[in-house]
């Protein structure tokens, strides 16, 4: 797809997608080489209460070490490779701190979409834990971060914790997707987020898409990885969707 028919869409996934080990700084500073408006990162909780990035609480598939994040202290994870299995680096990347992320993009001018994580019992504290290191940034409506979750007790924590000043947008796992209105409406959200590529034959977003729209809520999608689906979700009227794939999409 041509570079300004499609930027404008494009959350780069854990940072800047594949092109990156997911879910570092060093995917943070290539999503701002490649002048990505938007980032998605997942926020997790330590057991001792501080936010760290991750896509998984175990990390083993990334660094090789049998250690979770929720069972584990912030020192303990500090020394951790992240990206052990990454191709094509030698480096060391360590686990990043909310505040440093938050920090980066603000100064580079990213939005962050931050996706709440948080293990069963844990999303309250979580939510108000993301909303305190929050409040130590000053945001405008042209920067504030959009907060995402599968989990609706986070984003009514969030709500709460916010006192509402913060768009959430509610993701829909694909085999809860014709629930999505029920799960809605227990949250409401601003946004409503589906899978961006295809389920049993059917693109979800292009059968939920007018209904959303029609029932209030705005529609972004997740995983829009291929030209094909970055079209179909701008068809469906998505105003965003996170991608592993920027590069290629911007190619």
């Amino acid at each position: 797809m041509a570079d300004n028919d499609v930027r404008h869409y494009i959350v780069g996934h854990r940072g800047a997608g594949n092109s990156a080990p997911g879910s570092t700084m060093a995917a943070l500073e290539k999503a701002a080489d490649l002048d990505l408006k938007w980032v998605e990162f997942d926020v997790r909780l330590t057991a001792d209460n501080h936010l760290v990035i991750a896509n998984a609480d175990d990390l083993s598939e990334c660094s090789g070490q049998s250690i979770k994040i929720s069972e584990s202290n912030l020192d303990d994870l500090l020394n951790v490779n992240v990206a052990q299995y990454f191709k094509g680096t030698d480096e060391v990347h360590s686990i990043p701190l909310f505040e440093d992320v938050v920090s980066f993009c603000k100064e580079h001018n990213i939005r962050t979409q931050i996706e709440l994580k948080g293990e069963a019992g844990t999303e309250i504290t979580l939510a108000k834990t993301v909303i305190d290191g929050l409040k130590q940034h000053s945001f405008t409506d042209d920067n504030a971060p959009l907060i995402t979750s599968f989990s609706p007790e986070c984003l009514i924590a969030i709500d709460r914790f916010s006192e509402g000043t913060l768009d959430t947008g509610l993701l829909i796992h694909t085999h809860l997707a014709n629930d999505w209105e029920s799960a809605a409406k227990e949250v409401n959200p601003v946004y409503i987020h589906f899978y961006g590529g295809i389920v049993d034959d059917e693109c979800l977003i292009g059968k939920f898409g007018k209904a959303v729209h029609d029932a209030g809520y705005r529609l972004n999608a997740f995983k829009v990885n291929t030209a094909q689906d970055a079209r179909a979700a701008i068809d469906a009227g998505a105003e965003r969707f996170t991608s592993d794939e920027p590069e290629i999409l911007l190619g």
